[in-house]
């Protein structure tokens, strides 16, 4: 799927940044690296087949763009605006977000797997197809979204509102729940046991 090329590092298995030889863990300069990207994606609305895995983000506003199979796998952000953006075949596997703003998101078919969200806000976003298996997530909103076919199986989730939401094969089998709230949605048609609808 990827079109990266892999870290010319005797045994990196991640692949290189962006118009780099190298990952972010093993180019020359890691912070000059992580801000001529940071730079490229304020000064893009329309990003493809990027590669900014293993990046610390923090204080930046990424709304209003459109990311289509780019790899922020492994990455930290916090305080980052990514509201009113387009997410497609994209991956944010293992990373962490803290006070991150997802707001009016459109996001299909993205990975964002064992990672961790902190006071995160999802609201009013169409979020389908898309992976957040195993992730933890404590004090986030997911309200007044579409979440049609998305997957948390095993999240461990605290303090996560899900209201008026379509959850329409959503998938929340072994989840942990603390403090869920599903108010207005159509939880019904969730799943929430192997194979069994409630």
């Amino acid at each position: 799927m990827f079109l990266f090329n892999r870290c010319k590092h005797d045994d990196c298995q991640l692949y290189a940044a962006d118009e780099e030889e190298y990952c972010l863990q093993h180019v020359d300069d890691p912070e000059s690296c992580a801000a001529r990207l940071i730079t490229k994606i304020k000064s893009n609305n329309y990003l493809q087949d990027l590669n900014a895995s293993s990046m610390i983000v923090e204080d930046e506003d990424f709304s209003n763009r459109i990311f289509k199979v780019c790899n922020f796998s492994e990455s930290s952000f916090r305080n980052v605006d990514f509201s009113k953006s387009n997410i497609e075949l994209s991956f944010f596997h293992y990373s962490y977000f803290e006070h991150c703003n997802f707001l009016g998101v459109d996001i299909k078919y993205a990975v964002f797997a064992g990672s961790t969200f902190k006071n995160c806000n999802f609201s009013e976003s169409d979020i389908v197809h898309t992976n957040f298996l195993g992730v933890k997530a404590w004090d986030c909103s997911f309200d007044d979204s579409d979440l049609y076919y998305s997957n948390f199986t095993n999240a461990d989730l605290h303090q996560v509102s899900f209201v008026d939401c379509n959850l329409k094969k959503t998938d929340f089998v072994g989840s942990t729940r603390e403090e869920v709230s599903f108010k207005y949605s159509n939880y019904e048609e969730a799943h929430f046991q192997q194979d069994t609808p409630i």
